[in-house]
């Protein structure tokens, strides 16, 4: 949804930021959505930037992401998968004189506070993640209290929260 966000705010060369997908379900989901959303729009993807340190959710990943990403061709937009590696991204591209969201969009996932007060503000993914830790909670009591649960799995749901960051967040 956030790929397609940035696509529908005009960006073309969008570089996805994320962390690795061997061991984490919602990373390769992620990804998965990321390059569906660049194949239903006819573009081509570059490829994807794996942060393989799970330590290194830190700004200075996202500002090192940027460096590198920057030298390839055309990049005009990245989502990262981490709202602080976005807000290092935001930083970098202050430092290395690239306007945000003119040359570079830059988008986020969790709605962190840090994105808010960034200056421009972080285009970011929301989720519920307190009511998603609150269900959880729930679900492991009542599995201690010998209920059955259904093996279904519970769709809390997102939102796209457009901030100056990105094109559209502008408006």
């Amino acid at each position: 949804a956030m790929t397609a966000e940035l696509i529908r705010s005009g960006y073309r060369r969008i570089a996805f930021v994320n962390g690795p997908t061997e061991s984490n379900e919602r990373a390769r989901h992620r990804a998965e959505g990321y390059l569906a959303a660049m194949q239903e729009a006819g573009l081509a993807a570059p490829p994807i930037h794996v942060v393989h340190d799970e330590a290194a959710i830190r700004p200075e990943t996202g500002a090192k992401a940027i460096r590198i990403l920057r030298q390839q061709d055309g990049i005009d937009a990245v989502f990262f998968t981490s709202d602080v590696f976005a807000v290092g991204a935001i930083l970098a591209c202050r430092e290395l004189g690239i306007d945000v969201p003119g040359q570079m969009g830059i988008a986020g996932f969790h709605d962190l506070e840090i994105g808010r007060v960034v200056s421009p503000t972080l285009t970011t993914v929301q989720v519920p993640a307190m009511e998603m830790g609150r269900k959880a909670g729930h679900m492991i009591l009542a599995r201690i209290a010998g209920k059955r649960l259904p093996k279904q799995r519970q769709d809390l749901g997102f939102s796209i929260i457009s901030r100056e960051s990105t094109r559209r967040g502008l408006r």
